[in-house]
C-alpha cells in the first residue's frame, strides 16, 4: 500500500506540473515566436499517435496480464474485496483532480503571485532549490557514480599495470649485472667460490643429518 500511495503523489504531482505546463505554453507570455507547421512533417506523427494511441490500445487484452504488473484494484479484487478495485481508482482520480484544482488555484486564479511570496521566503528557497536541483538525486549520483568513476580514472591515467609488469625486466637486468660481477676470470675466485659452496652444503646436510 505504501507503493500505492506513493503512485496516487505522483498522479497528484503529475497533474499539477502539466497543467502549469499547458498553461505557460499556450496562454503564458510569448518569448519565442512559433512558426505554424503544416505538410506531411506535421500531420504525418500525429497520425501514428493517433492510430497507436488509441485503436492499438484496444487490443491489449488479458493475455499481457502475466507479462505486465498487477495493478492494486486487482489485487484487492482478487483478495475478495471487490469494492477496493473501485476504491482505488477513486483515490487516483481524486489525486488527479485536485492536482487540477490546485494547479488552476496557484496559476489561473492567483496569477503565481502566492508562490513567488512563498519562493522569496528561506523555506520557500530551500525547497525551490532542492527541487530544481533535483531532489538531490543529481548530487547522489554525482558522489555514488561520477566522482569515483574520475578517481579511478585519474589512479589509471598513468598506467600502472603496465608499469608493474616493467618491474619484471628490471629485476631481470639486476640479477644479470649481479651474475655478471662474478664473471671475473680469475682461477683462484672461482675455486674460493666452489670451497666456499661445498661448505655451506657440508653444514646443511650435516643440520639435516643431526
Amino acid at each position: 500500500m505504501v507503493l500505492f500511495y506513493m503512485g496516487v503523489f505522483g498522479a497528484f504531482l503529475t497533474a499539477l506540473y502539466t497543467f502549469r505546463m499547458i498553461w505557460i505554453i499556450f496562454f503564458g507570455e510569448e518569448k519565442t515566436h512559433a512558426h505554424k507547421l503544416s505538410g506531411v512533417s506535421y500531420w504525418l506523427p500525429l497520425s501514428a499517435l493517433l492510430v497507436l494511441s488509441t485503436a492499438v490500445g484496444a487490443f491489449i487484452t488479458p493475455p499481457l496480464q502475466g507479462v505486465l504488473p498487477e495493478s492494486v484494484g486487482h489485487l484487492l479484487e482478487v483478495a475478495g474485496q471487490a469494492h477496493g478495485k473501485h476504491t482505488a481508482e477513486f483515490i487516483a482520480m481524486g489525486a488527479m483532480l485536485a492536482g487540477l484544482i490546485i494547479a488552476a488555484l496557484l496559476y489561473v486564479v492567483d496569477k503565481g503571485r502566492m508562490l513567488t511570496r512563498f519562493k522569496r521566503s528561506r523555506v520557500g528557497g530551500a525547497l525551490y532549490h532542492w527541487c530544481y536541483h533535483g531532489l538531490g538525486f543529481d548530487a547522489l549520483y554525482d558522489v555514488i557514480f561520477v566522482k569515483p568513476f574520475l578517481f579511478i580514472g585519474r589512479l589509471f591515467k598513468a598506467d600502472p599495470i603496465d608499469k608493474a609488469w616493467l618491474v619484471l625486466p628490471k629485476l631481470a637486468s639486476a640479477g644479470n649485472k649481479v651474475l655478471s660481477a662474478t664473471q671475473t676470470g680469475s682461477l683462484r675466485g672461482y675455486a674460493a667460490s666452489f670451497g666456499l659452496g661445498m661448505a655451506v652444503l657440508l653444514v646443511l646436510v650435516m643440520m639435516t643429518v643431526v
